[in-house]
């Protein structure tokens, strides 16, 4: 028997705060945006499941979430949208 989890089961990243933290480390490109793949070195994620990570394109893992809390000194809690914020959108990734 398959068992499917439903989307809203998952956690959802709180891809702003990954962001911003990433800055404050220096993990930006020559014009200040998010580096994914600096992000990728210093979490040791892969850079194609950073970049689906920051669009929304997937949801972190336990593993993923633990890599970025060690990496940048966010707390799990802090990593992970609730749902009247994934409701509210704020998942969007800045330009």
């Amino acid at each position: 028997m398959h068992v499917l989890c439903e989307r809203r089961d998952m956690p959802t990243l709180d891809a702003q705060r990954v962001i911003s933290a990433a800055r404050k480390k220096g993990d930006t490109n020559a014009t200040g945006g998010v580096n994914a793949s600096a992000i990728a070195r210093r979490t040791r994620i892969t850079r194609s499941t950073v970049t689906r990570l920051l669009t929304g394109e997937t949801e972190p893992s336990v593993m993923s979430l633990l890599a970025m809390r060690r990496a940048y000194g966010i707390s799990l809690d802090d990593l992970v949208l609730d749902d009247a914020e994934v409701t509210a959108g704020s998942t969007a990734i800045p330009s």
